[in-house]
């Protein structure tokens, strides 16, 4: 007789796998007065399957290497996701959140992305970022398909911000509060490659026992506007944080302005960045830094990309000049 699996429906051989993975090779020189440096970036394994025909989970594993050499390993989505129709989705899990537009559309693989690295107010947490750019919990999104208009949503409860900044709450939330994230953006049809829209996020940081001895007010408010078509790219975001403690308001910015022409296999950009923590802010780390980035990228082939850029830095007064070469691939 044939053997059971052979008869068995196909449903019950279980759901199948699609594995992508992500990684570049970078040459860094003068970048933060370090010795120039070959540099291997992060190794991104990117999984997903279909459970059923609305239940998908969504997995981003990434190895990395610190300044220190040292190896890290890091778990930076997790996501079961049920979608019944594009108007609504259920997510659960570790997810990226929705700020604005880059946050959600560029993640840990940095071929997807014309420049080599994120801009300055979406670094990641653990590499000095100031906003949450990660959340654990549940998100509602969707996106409502209008003859004038196409319009997204997104409405989430997740664990809030840890006592220091690049803390991530994944399995303990560090008060019983929890933060809010809106998102709101809309693509006109009368304008293809167009979109806009709005955040917030709004969340009771708590108390680290030395400088906050309470819970710390937190609101995120921010905007975008994209436009991607043909050969033009044009990206520009901004994103306002304000704490209030101790009677005082402390006001945080972070924006950057992206564009680029392509032509052929290249696309040449300028990339400008600003980054002004407000002073003496109770939870983020000082920081005042304006840079400048002009770069190219060049697709050598269809999954493999060559990138390089100069940087003019100047951050607390000082001037800074570096350049970053980049090979990212696919496969």
């Amino acid at each position: 007789p044939p053997a059971p699996e052979a008869t068995a429906p196909a449903e019950q051989a279980g759901p199948r796998l699609t594995l992508r993975a992500f990684c570049n090779i970078d040459y860094a020189l003068h970048e933060g007065g370090l010795p120039d440096t070959f540099a291997l970036g992060q190794f991104d394994t990117f999984m997903t399957s279909a459970l059923s025909d609305d239940v998908s989970v969504l997995a981003e594993v990434v190895f990395e290497f610190g300044e220190d050499n040292t190896a890290v390993l890091d778990v930076e989505r997790v996501q079961l996701k049920w979608a019944p129709s594009d108007l609504f989705s259920l997510t659960a899990g570790r997810m990226h959140t929705p700020l604005g537009y880059w946050n959600q559309t560029y993640h840990h693989g940095a071929w997807s992305q014309t420049t080599p690295s994120r801009p300055e107010m979406y670094l990641f947490e653990d590499d000095g970022g100031i906003l949450p750019v990660h959340m654990v919990g549940l998100q509602a999104s969707g996106t409502w398909h209008t003859g004038a208009a196409e319009l997204k949503y997104s409405l989430a409860v997740v664990n809030g911000r840890g006592r220091i900044p690049e803390d991530i709450p994944n399995a303990q939330d560090a008060n019983g509060s929890k933060a809010v994230s809106l998102w709101a953006g809309v693509a006109p049809s009368a304008v293809p490659g167009l979109e806009f829209g709005a955040s917030g996020y709004l969340d009771p940081l708590p108390p680290d026992g030395v400088a906050r001895q309470e819970d710390l007010p937190e609101r995120i408010l921010g905007g975008y506007l994209v436009y991607q078509r043909h050969r033009v790219e044009v990206l520009a975001e901004v994103s306002r944080i304000l704490h209030e403690g101790q009677g005082q308001e402390y006001e945080t910015w972070g924006y950057y302005a992206q564009g680029g022409l392509r032509a052929g296999r290249w696309m040449p950009y300028y990339r400008f960045d600003r980054v002004d923590v407000a002073e003496d802010d109770p939870f983020l780390a000082p920081l005042d830094v304006t840079l400048h980035t002009v770069g190219v990228r060049v697709e050598v082939q269809a999954w493999a990309a060559l990138k390089a850029e100069y940087h003019h830095r100047r951050e607390s007064g000082e001037s800074i000049d570096s350049a970053r070469f980049q090979a990212a691939f696919t496969f």
